[in-house]
């Protein structure tokens, strides 16, 4: 079944679309930047830091405030500068990736005709130039937010953040095609194409890194407020003057992410659900207004999940939910990054179900196989079931994929066999909801955090439930399974994890975990141990809690509380109160 997915207009008159994958182009410029109400700083600075200092002296009004003024704006020229750099990279990095991707295609085409084993290069090609484009994306995100003067100057940081972990995995996939002697011309192209897509991430991340350490060198200057002041607002104009000479640009595992949560304060107790759940006869509370409806019968206002996102109205400010009345719904979906605050409204994950069979060895690759893919922020999900239906044969076959930031779930479903569940990037809160899967079934590098959930082990050899792909030390990211319950069909097969990347993250805490565990408690990546790694177990019952665990997942168990106090959401979620928002019950 062939699928067109379709884009919902732009979210604001101006802003560049967010687009993925080589068939949906990519962005070739940064926005500018009208506002920068961060880049406020004294008027001299260290050497590189601004304008040449000349001899004027200091009193107010006058030519100060005119030297003032003068900086700021050199600054903000120069902030810009680093924006349009880093997204001209990052479309550099994806067209040659995308040249790879169809001379990968070209060597498998040739294997095959000569009769031999043709390696399954395309799809890896394909991820890349998916993830390049949601990589260029979110660096557009990252400047819109700068340019629109948003409050909080962290969510830069994260988008910056999430566009390097894109890149980085694509450098890293192509990493097989290192250059060589091989006669053959189709890998040799191949192997440029890999060079050249990796010399422009490094470049591109670079230029992220120095935007970050701008945004994040003004925050401790001025005493590290966490919201902006728009007072410092200024017009954007070019400035008199230029740096003799610019700071050298710090490596990309210098990317900051948000500052430091506030001392730990032990979380309330969250109350159950809502005493009167959601009736087919009353689609909506006091609370939950549909803005549009979903029906298979053709009693709603769309037939389909994606036509319903589709109509997303450009310009459109609130809360944009989707009613799904009960059926099952045969297609893939796409929430792009222009659709944020989206909500995705079933009666019941038993009865509301999108289901799609889509997988990697189809030829689609792991990035782009999910039933259910959303790039925005602000995305939320209740009562519904997504499921991807490939099975063992498929391999990576994803039900879900989370890229944007700002995600709840409530008492939802994910169903799927390998990588069920693709946690991207940004900030994911999960509560009551149930995951199954058999191989790495929730994976990814997002800061998620699973709270009072079910996640059941499928029959497989070997069964890692979680891996984190947590790639730069400085990311606040990782897997948080809390107050849950950890099940399976098998007995000492499976493993709470294993690290993807060499900083993965993985946290486990008040759980209760059945006898399909295996009592080392982890795996490790293909005979890779990383030392590295953040595998910490507190609090933990039942028979697969008890060990002895092996003996490279450190920290491992441990009884002090204040070990995994930044695990819980308040801190690790920071500021959770705006996921809280996203699902307006009174459970929350």
């Amino acid at each position: 079944m062939a699928t067109i997915i379709l884009l919902c207009p732009t979210a604001a008159m101006g802003a560049a679309p967010h687009v993925v994958g080589s068939t949906r182009g990519g962005a070739t410029s940064a926005p500018s930047l009208a506002l920068l109400p961060f880049l406020h700083s004294p008027p001299h600075g260290t050497a590189g830091e601004g304008p040449p200092r000349q001899h004027v002296r200091a009193r107010p009004g006058g030519l100060w405030g005119v030297r003032m003024r003068e900086l700021v704006l050199w600054r903000a020229a120069k902030f810009r500068a680093k924006a349009r750099e880093a997204v001209a990279h990052m479309a550099a990095g994806k067209a040659a990736a995308a040249m790879a991707r169809s001379r990968a295609l070209n060597l498998e085409r040739a294997r095959r005709a000569e009769g031999r084993v043709a390696p399954s290069w395309t799809n890896l090609a394909r991820d890349c130039v998916e993830q390049m484009g949601v990589a260029a994306g979110s660096l557009h995100e990252a400047t819109g937010m700068m340019e629109r003067g948003d409050a909080d100057v962290n969510l830069p940081r994260i988008h910056l953040s999430n566009a390097a972990t894109l890149a980085l995995d694509c450098a890293q996939g192509f990493d097989l095609f290192a250059p060589g002697s091989a006669s053959d011309a189709h890998v040799n192209g191949l192997q440029r194409a890999a060079m050249a897509m990796r010399a422009s991430v490094k470049k591109a991340l670079r230029r992220a890194a120095d935007m970050a350490r701008m945004i994040a060198a003004d925050i401790a200057h001025r005493g590290a407020p966490r919201h902006g002041n728009s007072s410092h607002a200024l017009p954007s104009t070019s400035p008199h003057s230029s740096p003799s000479s610019p700071s050298p640009s710090p490596p990309p595992s210098s990317l900051l992410l948000p500052a430091p949560p506030p001392p730990f304060s032990p979380p309330s107790a969250l109350p159950p659900s809502p005493s009167t759940p959601l009736s087919p006869s009353q689609p909506s509370s006091p609370r939950i207004t549909p803005s549009v409806t979903v029906a298979q019968d053709g009693s709603g206002d769309f037939l389909t999940v994606q036509a319903a996102i589709s109509a997303y109205p450009s310009g459109f400010q609130g809360r944009y939910v989707v009613f799904i009345r009960p059926g099952v719904y045969w297609e893939k979906v796409l929430v792009n990054a222009t659709c944020t605050n989206v909500t995705l409204l079933g009666l019941s994950a038993a009865s509301t179900v999108i289901s799609f069979n889509d997988s990697a060895t189809a030829g689609t690759g792991t990035f782009s196989s999910p039933t259910v893919a959303v790039d925005a922020s602000g995305f939320a999900a209740i009562g519904v079931r997504f499921e991807n239906t490939a099975g063992k044969a498929g391999y990576q076959a994803v039900a879900f994929r989370q890229t944007g930031d700002n995600a709840a779930f409530y008492e939802c479903e994910f169903i799927g066999w390998q990588d069920t569940l693709y946690v991207h990037g940004g900030r994911q809160y999960y509560r009551n909801c149930y995951i199954n899967g058999s191989v790495d079934f929730v994976f990814g590098n997002g800061a998620v955090v699973l709270d009072n959930c079910t996640l059941r082990i499928r029959p497989h050899n070997n069964a890692p439930l979680a891996a984190s792909g947590r790639s730069i030390p400085t990311q606040n990211t990782g897997i948080v399974i809390l107050n849950s319950d950890i099940r399976g069909d098998l007995v000492n097969k499976g493993f709470l994890g294993r690290p993807w990347k060499p900083y993965a993250r993985i946290a486990v805490i008040n759980t209760s975990i059945s006898d399909v565990l295996n009592s080392t408690g982890w795996l490790d990546w293909a005979g890779t141990i990383y030392t590295t790694t953040t595998l910490i177990e507190y609090g933990n019952n039942g028979p697969g809690s008890i060990g002895p665990r092996i003996a490279w997942a450190l920290p491992g168990v441990v009884s002090d509380p204040a070990a995994v106090a930044m695990f819980y959401p308040d801190r690790f979620l920071t500021p959770f109160a705006t996921i809280q928002s996203l699902i307006p019950f009174p459970w929350i």
